[in-house]
């Protein structure tokens, strides 16, 4: 039986609270550890966003590039 992979898409705004981030990415970190199909993909409207922190995060996908499948 093949397991369906779960595509979650993390919206990255500008000025991005890194502590918001990091808590609901380990969420789904740990579901994956526990054997959960999730792919992580990281969106914004630019390809690299600076956080209130100051932390640059780069190499992002633009959202427009995404294509969720419709149910």
């Amino acid at each position: 039986m093949e397991k369906t992979i779960l595509t979650v898409y993390f919206y990255i705004p500008e000025q991005i609270t890194l502590f918001d981030l990091g808590g609901v990415l380990q969420v789904f970190q740990e579901a994956i550890n526990l054997g959960f199909n999730y792919q992580l993909k990281f969106i914004s409207n630019q390809s690299t966003i600076i956080s209130s922190s100051g932390l640059e995060l780069s190499s992002l996908t633009h959202f427009i590039k995404t294509n969720p499948k419709k149910k």
